[in-house]
């Protein structure tokens, strides 16, 4: 279970949200759950649901508007109900959710850290986007394809990220 909170820079909670299968439909779809047997960060296009961070941004568009959405910090939270399924905490979003949280310039992206035993040692740990894109883009990048970051073109090699000049398509070193 994951669930996300939307809190403006003046500490108003202005958007809640969890994973969840919006229709009956779908959720004959997912018994069993097939994103068990995929690999994490991949293809979530196959996942029925509508993600937590995702939710919380549409319940904060409900209300407010863009502006307070912006410059906002979420927090992100999670845990597993069955003993059988070991505890992993990803400290990056998924594609989609990532290119929602920078289309609407959140500010901050909180991720609680479960996997302390003692409940105590239990921690909030910032998002670091630099990290979440050296890590999550190897993953879906091959070849030469570039993809859009905020301010400049990211390239690349290996799974190393270079920056690329959009018109030469050279190394910036």
């Amino acid at each position: 279970y994951w669930g996300a909170v939307l809190v403006s820079l003046d500490g108003e909670v202005i958007g809640k949200g969890f994973n969840y299968v919006p229709s009956d439909a779908l959720m004959r779809y997912c018994n069993p759950c097939i994103r068990t047997k995929i690999r994490s960060c991949t293809q979530s296009e196959k996942c029925a649901a509508t993600h937590a961070e995702d939710n919380a941004i549409a319940d904060a568009l409900g209300g407010h508007n863009i502006d307070k959405i912006s410059n906002s910090d979420m927090y992100i939270f999670g845990f597993r109900d069955s003993p059988n399924v070991p505890i992993v905490l990803r400290y990056y979003p998924c594609m989609p959710c990532a290119r929602k949280l920078i289309q609407y310039r959140i500010r901050n992206l909180w991720l609680y850290q479960p996997t302390a035993k003692n409940f105590k040692e239990r921690k909030w740990l910032p998002f670091d986007e630099e990290r979440m894109w050296a890590k999550f883009l190897p993953h879906f990048i091959t070849g030469d394809q570039l993809w859009w970051h905020p301010g400049h073109w990211l390239g690349l090699e290996g799974s190393e990220i270079k920056d690329v000049d959009v018109k030469s398509k050279e190394k910036i070193e």
